[in-house]
């Protein structure tokens, strides 16, 4: 979809982080050099403690080549811009569980949910 809407830009460059531990996570440099774009846009949302979230980096070759760390700062910079005006939302996870057990297994003290 983003590669449709800006079909005449040279990179679409982006970082996903998913789930509640944050361990499902991809990066992806379209071309550019190795770790010059997604690192820096993974690192942003990680320095935010983010989670369940997309930053997609759209760049047009301007003419002046940046070299690898002009790149890292460009979507560094980039995604912070972006994130420092997204509204962020937080929400609690929540889970309901079912347990089933005799009652001849059941503790004698009582058990309360952590706080």
């Amino acid at each position: 979809m983003i590669k449709k809407k800006y079909f005449d830009a040279r990179h679409h460059c982006y970082a996903y982080v998913l789930g509640a531990d944050k361990n499902k996570f991809k990066a992806y440099d379209d071309d550019e050099p190795n770790h010059s774009a997604s690192d820096p846009i993974l690192g942003q949302t990680r320095s935010r403690n983010l989670t369940n979230i997309l930053v997609i980096v759209v760049r047009y070759f301007g003419g002046v080549k940046l070299g690898v760390g002009g790149l890292m700062q460009a979507y560094k910079k980039a995604t912070e811009e972006a994130l420092n005006q997204a509204v962020i939302v937080e929400q609690e996870i929540n889970k309901e569980i079912e347990l089933h057990f005799d009652y001849g297994r059941t503790p004698p003290w009582r058990w309360q949910w952590p706080r």
